[in-house]
């Protein structure tokens, strides 16, 4: 049995200022801290794994709002993942796997921008947006493919193991 799995930290942030003007923002995790691809079959091996569901797999709730004045420089939030890791860490000694097996599908709903990324490693990605002119909560939800992309073979001759990544996730302005 091949199981990749790997953990959503989600990073809270407080209020902060920014050249005196002072920013709200806050990240709720609502469901999907955790997120495990276990590929029990041979289709599964051959043709990937999609985690979602009707509201996305993993559900965040984003709080973005200034009080005072605004700065022309602040104009709203951008959502960035990133992983400390290079690879897919395989936990019983078999080879790592490559980060690109995983891709992020997020969505985002008031106006908000959502993206397409492969994972990737030291790399700060921007999975969404949103303005300070929509509104100060949006809706993030993030579906997961796990070796689907096209042209992969999936995980054949991939030995069987645990893998795992941490994924962070952090608010900053734009």
């Amino acid at each position: 049995m091949i199981k990749i799995k790997y953990l959503l930290i989600i990073i809270l942030v407080y209020p902060i200022l920014i050249h005196g003007q002072t920013v709200n923002k806050s990240i709720d995790l609502i469901r999907g801290k955790k997120a495990d691809f276990i590929f029990r079959s041979m289709y599964d091996i051959q043709n990937g794994k999609t985690l979602s569901s009707g509201s996305g797999y993993t559900s965040l709730k984003i709080y973005y709002d200034t009080v005072g004045f605004v700065l022309p420089t602040v104009n709203g939030w951008e959502l960035c993942a990133y992983t400390l890791s290079s690879d897919l860490q395989s936990d019983f000694g078999s080879p790592n796997l490559n980060l690109n097996k995983i891709v992020m599908y997020v969505t985002v709903d008031n106006n908000g921008t959502g993206s397409t990324k492969e994972l990737t490693d030291n790399v700060t990605n921007v999975i969404a947006s949103g303005s300070l002119n929509d509104a100060p909560w949006w809706n993030v939800q993030i579906n997961y493919d796990c070796a689907k992309q096209v042209g992969d073979i999936g995980l054949l001759n991939v030995p069987s193991d645990y893998y795992r990544t941490e994924i962070f996730l952090f608010l900053r302005s734009y």
